[in-house]
């Protein structure tokens, strides 16, 4: 199980990223509270924020975990957006774009930093109007070894 700090980071990371939406964090908190355990006083506020409240969604996840994300949570993080690209439901282009924010705004150690910079500086060299580039490719087999890491955090999809 998830340590519930993690899980709460987790989640914030991934709003900020876009990769869940403010019904997705209601709904976790939802669901700690009916779980029967005694979840800390500020799950009871989290579960009052309006889904769409994206900015105090984020400050109430903040008071139940660390400010910088640790490694697991971002390798959480990866594999959901690795599994968002798989399944179709991000395209390359967008996952492009989660990849530099992540870059830019949460901790990843220093190598994950350097590929995506090169990444990101390689797809900015990349005809758009170009068919699959080798750029996909090389980006969908490096989040390929996140695959499953988001599962201890999100629930299971049928």
């Amino acid at each position: 199980m998830v340590p519930l700090d993690q899980q709460a980071t987790f989640f914030r990371t991934a709003l900020y990223l876009g990769l869940v939406t403010g019904r997705d964090v209601v709904a976790w908190a939802d669901g700690l509270l009916a779980d029967g355990s005694d979840p800390p006083p500020a799950v009871v506020h989290l579960a009052a924020v309006h889904e769409h409240d994206v900015t105090s969604l984020r400050l109430a996840l903040l008071r139940l975990g660390p400010e910088r994300e640790p490694w697991p949570v971002t390798q959480g993080v990866l594999g959901l957006v690795a599994r968002q690209l798989e399944d179709g439901r991000r395209s390359l282009s967008d996952t492009r774009t989660v990849l530099r924010q992540l870059r830019q705004g949460v901790a990843v150690p220093a190598d994950v930093a350097d590929t995506l910079k090169a990444f990101e500086i390689e797809g900015m060299r990349d005809d758009p109007t170009a068919p699959a580039t080798g750029l996909d490719s090389r980006m969908r087999e490096w989040l390929r070894r996140f695959s499953g890491a988001d599962a201890p955090f999100t629930p299971a999809r049928p």
